[in-house]
Formats: C-alpha cells, sequence, structure tokens
C-alpha cells in the first residue's frame, strides 16, 4: 500500500498495524476539521449558545427551541460526515483483517450497525423527545432497541479495535496477498 488511494479507497490487499493507525489518526483529524467547518456553515453552535440570559431566580434559562435546533442540525451534520468517511474507514479495517486471514464481514456489519444509530438520532430528535425533570429541558430518550443496537455496535468495536489494532497478522502470503511487512 504506497499510496493513499490504495490504502483509503480499496478493500484490496493487506495492511499492517502501523498503516492502519496512521490511516485512523488521518481519517480522525480529517473527520475533525470536517466537524468545524461543517458547523460553521450550517450554524451549529459549538458552546453555550442556549442559555437565554439570566433568569428571575439568578440561574440559566434554558431554550428549548435552540437546543433542538442545535440538536437536529448537529445530528445532520454528523450524519453527513459518518457518511463521508464510512467507506475510508472500512478499507482499512477490512484490510487489516486480511492480514489476519479473514474476509472482514464484520466491518459491514460495524457500519451498518453505526449508520442505524446515526438515523436513530436524527429521526429521535425530530420526533420522541420528552420533558427531563431537571428545569423543563427536552432531551431524546433512548427506545429498548436503541439501547441493544447500541450495545452491539459498542461490542463489535470493541472487539474490531483488539483485532485490527493490536493483534498481529498472519505471517507470510496468505489468500489476500502477501505479508505487508516484507513488502517494501
Amino acid at each position: 500500500m504506497d499510496n493513499l488511494h490504495d490504502l483509503f479507497l480499496t478493500t484490496q490487499g493487506r495492511i499492517a498495524r502501523r498503516q492502519f493507525w496512521l490511516g485512523i489518526v488521518v481519517l480522525g483529524v480529517a473527520a475533525v476539521i470536517m466537524g468545524f467547518i461543517f458547523a460553521a456553515l450550517f450554524g451549529v453552535p459549538m458552546f453555550n449558545a442556549v442559555a437565554t440570559g439570566p433568569g428571575s431566580d439568578g440561574g440559566m434559562p434554558f431554550d428549548n427551541e435552540a437546543i433542538l435546533g442545535a440538536l437536529r442540525t448537529s445530528g445532520w451534520v454528523t450524519l453527513i460526515i459518518t457518511l463521508i468517511f464510512a467507506f475510508p474507514t472500512a478499507a482499512l479495517m477490512i484490510k487489516r483483517r486480511h492480514d489476519r486471514g479473514r474476509s472482514g464481514r464484520e466491518v459491514w456489519a460495524y457500519l451498518v450497525i453505526g449508520l442505524l444509530i446515526q438515523l436513530y438520532l436524527v429521526q429521535a430528535l425530530a420526533f420522541n423527545l420528552q420533558m427531563t425533570a431537571d428545569g423543563g429541558l427536552y432531551m431524546p430518550m433512548p427506545s429498548v432497541i436503541n439501547v441493544v443496537v447500541g450495545l452491539a455496535g459498542l461490542c463489535l468495536g470493541l472487539y474490531l479495535l483488539v483485532v485490527c489494532g493490536f493483534l498481529k497478522g498472519s505471517a507470510g502470503e496468505n489468500s489476500y496477498g502477501p505479508d505487508p511487512h516484507k513488502v517494501r
């Protein structure tokens, strides 16, 4: 994997842990930068933009409509960024799975679960809001299905983190290509 195209845009071949982690760092930095750019473009408040000022009791009352608007917009921005970085992330993870002699199908399951969680978040911000006991603040309340899907995503994500990021690949050539440590 000598070029960025092969690293981020193909699922063929194998990569070593070092290439995986460097790719993850590059994608992470790019996602954070893109998040700041999209937040500015779409007007997502980043710091304390939802309080309406001191109330009669000296506290800071919340502007529920401003909070909901910010949550909705940030949910869509997060979904867009997730979609942009989904395939490059999958390409890295699949090539690491190839390095261990596995197909990488579980990576696609992980991405589907992640996208379902993102879609649920965006949907919940539009339809499933409940008043909390703390000062009348509206918050999305997760359903049982969301909790189960979230826990499944967490477990699969931790598994993939360990096998892609920390476990050594199979030595020598395998059905997915030559050993990335010997190809220089």
